[in-house]
């Protein structure tokens, strides 16, 4: 079951609904839309600190939702990329958001 009534409330019990509902994912998934970025540009683009941001990528990563590529040349750097997956789903989220905004 991905939810359950607790005390009159609704209690999502899905891991991905709560790595999408985690700081700073959203704005990961949306600076990631134009194409690969490096972590530090990722950083800046998404805001919050660096290790929030890098922490998301890793759950974002769990589901496949993102891959992290490193190159294999100096410098030796590494790159987050949306996955085919990832699209998927933010083109979903950006529907819903205009669902919402747009009556």
């Amino acid at each position: 079951m991905f939810f359950e009534l607790v005390w009159g409330m609704v209690e999502f019990r899905s891991e991905v609904f709560g790595v999408l509902c985690g700081a700073r994912c959203l704005e990961v998934l949306f600076c990631l839309r134009g194409g690969c970025l490096g972590v530090r540009e990722l950083c800046r683009c998404a805001g919050g600190s660096c290790s929030t941001v890098l922490r998301r990528v890793g759950e974002l990563e769990e589901l496949g939702l993102v891959r992290v590529v490193c190159s294999r040349v100096f410098p030796f750097e590494k790159r987050i990329c949306l996955t085919g997956k990832g699209r998927r789903v933010l083109r979903k989220i950006v529907l819903l958001i205009c669902d919402l905004e747009f009556p």
